[in-house]
């Protein structure tokens, strides 16, 4: 189902005849097609190419041997994001299964988008959400709706009941002699950290606000000397409940359990015997949807020591290895809906690579061989900046939202100074990608005092345009990906998103070297002499980059990198900064021809030999496709 490189066997194609100006070879050989011509000014002359084979190496690109890669999700934690961030947890499987069986050293952590709360601004979360309470807050119609349990996720909640901690012994629970791991008694199996009571309205206080008939206050056999809230059951069906609902059990093992349950109408407009209501339900003759109950958010199943990241041994993890990856995750990236009204999900970005916050918060996460992965998930565009609106030309910019946001753009704080910042983090700018699952880019102005119009919607709600998130992914090229929120799944995009990783694990290096030039009038029109590591020389010791420009051995000396020297080998590089004298094929497995890719397919990675090519995640190779790059030398006089 997943696109999972593997390491391919050398096997050698036969050989085209020469007027077919490619030899093939395996599914990692590179082709030498050399043509060096002296010519007229501005003219080409091709000679006959050597027909030489030679063959490609597929690196792994981490330091060991394995591919470290560190995954920093930014989360969206604003009153309309309750939807979204159930569909993110109900779907992660998807990701975590696309890159098990990498040989890589995953770590993820989470952030929010709220940088006014000093507890979030950058810092790793650890505190799942209990409820979306916010989400309803601010649209009654909203929130993560159902009928039975099988509407709410696989962490154990049940619907139309209060959060709920599952558990297996009391050291599952937070608080030891006020509350214990027990179930209900009867035929209940449903185990939960229950806290101590003395009548019904301590369960009510303890559990929910709700004025629901869900608990009562008794002895559970297990710890019949302590009165704790228990669940109502129901066998008699909603006689028993009190005016609530009584609903069988769906978790596993529990069937023959009912419980009371609460819904509530929520004035859902609808046209009378459609089934356009939330859940596929059927309108009612008064022009409004059934009753409906809440799921709690999906974190009842999270361990009470969660810690503030994950780490996901990708390549040899076990089916249970995975499942608590897909829990743990889960938990994380729930982070609720209380935050911030002004989203400003670039700033937390800034702030969790700074070093104080890193220092103080997270010392331990950020490796710096491995790449960092960058995936952003809002409702609404970055704000980033607004701290600093002033009012000029009769807009009075505020903080009051994303209206004074999308009014006052131009007060914002650089899209690029910011990504700027990100590329310095790292030594090598192809160590970072960028992911984006956000609203529809529109680009269009909104001018003041109108408000913005959504740009996309699904089943979950709307979104609105996202032209500054948009702009920071567009900011790193090809290892840059947009997805929509309004995608009534996120299963699609959580599956290109784990190829995006999946591609940053190989690359196809080159045994032969790119011809070498001085100055552009050697390179073809519109294309330039540039520099091999980007964009002067770069310092080298021992093959590897070590982050300090030069232009001789001498600049490397006074940076006091002992035993470094002076890369300052240049290229033909096209507007991309890639060779201009390569043409990369590749033969899919059961197509006919080859597919060759365009500039913005792949990219030159150097290394202190030839370099390497790093494909996007749509054009990496599959394990049967045969890569063909043809070097096609030319000299222009």
């Amino acid at each position: 189902m997943y696109t999972v490189r593997q390491r391919y066997s050398t096997r050698v194609r036969p050989t085209r005849s020469l007027s077919d100006t490619v030899v093939s070879a395996s599914a990692v050989a590179v082709v030498s097609v050399v043509a060096i011509a002296l010519g007229a000014c501005n003219t080409v002359r091709v000679e006959p190419m050597d027909d030489s084979v030679v063959k490609g190496v597929r690196e792994n690109i981490a330091s060991g041997g394995r591919t470290n890669v560190d995954v920093l999700w930014v989360i969206d934690n604003s009153k309309s994001m309750c939807e979204e961030q159930a569909n993110l947890a109900d779907n992660f499987r998807i990701f975590v299964e696309g890159i098990a069986e990498l040989d890589a050293a995953i770590r993820m952590a989470v952030v929010t988008t709220d940088i006014e709360d000093p507890t979030h601004s950058g810092k790793f979360q650890a505190n799942p959400a209990r409820d979306f309470d916010s989400c309803r807050e601010a649209d009654p119609t909203s929130g993560v709706l159902c009928q039975t349990d099988d509407d709410c996720s696989a962490a154990g909640c049940l619907c139309g009941l209060p959060h709920l901690r599952r558990c297996a012994s009391d050291d599952d629970c937070d608080v030891a002699g006020t509350e214990k791991c027990i179930s209900s008694g009867g035929s209940s199996v449903v185990r939960f950290c229950s806290p101590t009571c003395s009548d019904q309205g301590d369960c009510r206080t303890a559990l929910t606000d709700e004025a629901s008939n869900a608990f009562w206050c008794s002895n559970p056999p297990e710890n019949p000397e302590r009165r704790h809230c228990l669940l109502r059951m129901c066998p008699n069906g909603d006689i028993d409940c009190g005016g609530d609902r009584c609903v069988p059990s769906g978790i596993e093992g529990d069937e023959a359990s009912s419980y009371c349950r609460l819904f509530e109408n929520r004035n859902i407009q609808c046209q009378p015997g459609q089934a356009t209501c939330p859940l596929g339900l059927t309108c009612r003759d008064n022009r409004t949807c059934p009753p409906y109950a809440d799921c709690p958010a999906p974190t009842c199943d999270c361990p009470r020591d969660l810690g503030k990241s994950m780490r996901f041994d990708a390549g040899n993890a076990d089916e249970a290895q995975i499942e608590a990856a897909v829990r743990n995750f889960r938990c994380l990236a729930t982070v609720g809906t209380d935050g911030a009204d002004i989203e400003r999900g670039l700033g937390a970005v800034r702030f969790a690579l700074t070093g104080k916050v890193i220092e103080e918060d997270h010392p331990d996460f950020f490796r710096e061989e491995a790449h960092l992965v960058i995936i952003l998930l809002s409702d609404e565009d970055d704000c980033t900046g607004d701290e600093v609106f002033a009012s000029g030309g009769g807009l009075q910019c505020g903080k009051r939202g994303i209206k004074e946001c999308v009014w006052c753009k131009d007060a914002l704080e650089s899209v690029t100074s910011l990504a700027d910042f990100v590329r310095t983090r790292k030594k090598a700018p192809w160590q970072v990608a960028v992911a984006a699952i956000v609203g529809d880019a529109t680009a269009e102005a909104v001018p003041f005092n109108t408000d913005p119009i959504p740009a996309c919607a699904s089943q979950q709600g709307v979104a609105f345009s996202s032209d500054r998130y948009t702009s920071f992914v567009k900011e790193f090229g090809k290892l840059g990906v947009f997805e929509s929120i309004c995608a009534d799944s996120f299963e699609g995009p959580l599956e290109r998103l784990a190829n995006l990783v999946i591609s940053l694990q190989d690359r196809f290096c080159l045994e032969a070297p790119v011809r070498r030039c001085t100055h552009d009038e050697m390179c073809a029109p519109g294309t330039r002499c540039g520099f091999y590591w980007g964009a002067s020389g770069q310092c080298i010791k021992e093959g590897e980059f070590v982050g300090y420009t030069c232009t001789s051995d001498a600049d490397c000396a006074r940076a006091s990198v002992e035993g470094a020297t002076c890369d300052d080998r240049r290229f033909c590089q096209d507007v991309e900064g890639d060779p201009a004298d390569l043409q990369v094929q590749i033969a899919r497995e059961g197509a006919s021809g080859l597919d060759v890719l365009d500039a913005q397919q792949w990219s030159f990675v150097p290394n202190s030999t030839f370099g390497c090519l790093q494909f996007t995640p749509e054009a990496s190779p599959g394990p049967e496709d045969a890569v063909e790059i043809r070097y096609l030398s030319t000299v222009f006089q």
